[in-house]
């Protein structure tokens, strides 16, 4: 077995406080799900749990149709339970009977659980886009609320470009509470970062958005080739310091740019990995995969790992210093 090395929230946050070069944060649905009593935005076993209760029998359903569903409630137990990635099966199984309208509403009412007053029509024209840009419409669970500070304040070190698989618009929001502007980028095909123009930091969003586009679930979604985008986030990369938080490494464009950089002798990007635990065994097991992909920038001491980090921690910390 190889000899990893992780650091802790210590040696994370004197490297970041002591950044010179520029810093593109990536995050995932940790940053912005409900912690320390703060509404937020479901984590995956919620979605999961919101996917089972599309097959939950209803009282009123006729017969034939109650017992459709708990045949696929069934399934989808099954299912999950066989799966390496149970939030990707759960989806691909709702998508398979329901649809991809389906899945999206699925996103967008999970989304409104962030929202302090969602609006009493949903489906009315502009109800939900209205939402994005209005500042105190949203609940901001402590770490994004700290990521939107450092990306307004200090916005050359932090804030010029954050990276997110997230679908809601938390980071944004967080952003112009303290007055700073945001400006997004939603794709959920190829496409190139330099097109999009905009005032503040760049927030893009890679796996698609809560309303108005589509969103990404699937392994067949989330593996597709998208290679404008990946020379666009190599390009992004290159010659900054890549943190990479609250997220767990799915096989998506990110990691699929983040490997070919790190293969790169000649690209100088600095890799700050980060795992939520903070045990080096379970970590290995469970992030084999992963670690093969980072070594070539391991053994060029051009990415370190630490564990432990909860972005609700880290990031107020990293405020602070």
């Amino acid at each position: 077995m190889t000899d990893y090395h992780f650091a802790d929230q210590e040696a994370l946050l004197y490297r970041l406080a002591g950044a010179e070069q520029e810093v593109v944060f990536l995050v995932g649905s940790a940053l912005t799900k409900t912690t320390h009593g703060v509404p937020g935005v479901p984590g995956v076993w919620d979605m999961i749990e919101r996917i089972k209760g599309h097959f939950a029998p209803d009282p009123t359903d006729p017969e034939a149709k109650g017992a459709r569903k708990r045949e696929a409630l069934i399934k989808l137990s099954a299912v999950l339970d066989a799966a390496e990635n149970p939030y990707q099966a759960g989806f691909r199984f709702l998508i398979e009977r329901m649809g991809v309208p389906t899945a999206n509403a699925l996103v967008a009412a999970s989304v409104l659980a962030a929202c302090k007053s969602p609006p009493p029509d949903v489906d009315a024209d502009g109800a939900l886009q209205a939402l994005d840009f209005e500042t105190d419409a949203w609940h901001l669970p402590v770490g994004v609320r700290a990521l939107g500070a450092l990306a307004a304040r200090h916005r050359d070190r932090f804030g010029r470009t954050v990276l997110t698989t997230n679908f809601d618009p938390l980071i944004e929001a967080a952003i112009r509470v303290v007055g700073g502007r945001a400006h997004s980028t939603v794709l959920v095909n190829d496409g190139s970062l330099e097109v999009t123009r905009g005032e503040g930091t760049h927030v893009v969003h890679a796996h698609g958005y809560w309303v108005g586009a589509d969103t990404l679930h699937t392994p067949t979604a989330l593996r597709q080739d998208r290679p404008q985008l990946r020379a666009s986030l190599a390009r992004l990369y290159d010659r900054r310091t890549l943190v990479v938080m609250a997220y767990g490494g799915w096989d998506d464009v990110f990691t699929q740019s983040l490997e070919e950089v790190v293969r790169d002798p000649g690209a100088f990007t600095e890799v700050l990995w980060c795992f939520y635990s903070d045990d080096d065994a379970d970590i290995i097991e469970r992030q084999e995969r992963l670690l093969t992909q980072l070594a070539p920038a391991l053994s060029r001491q051009r990415a370190t790992l630490y564990k432990g980090i909860d972005c609700h921690h880290v990031l107020p910390a990293l405020l602070r210093a």
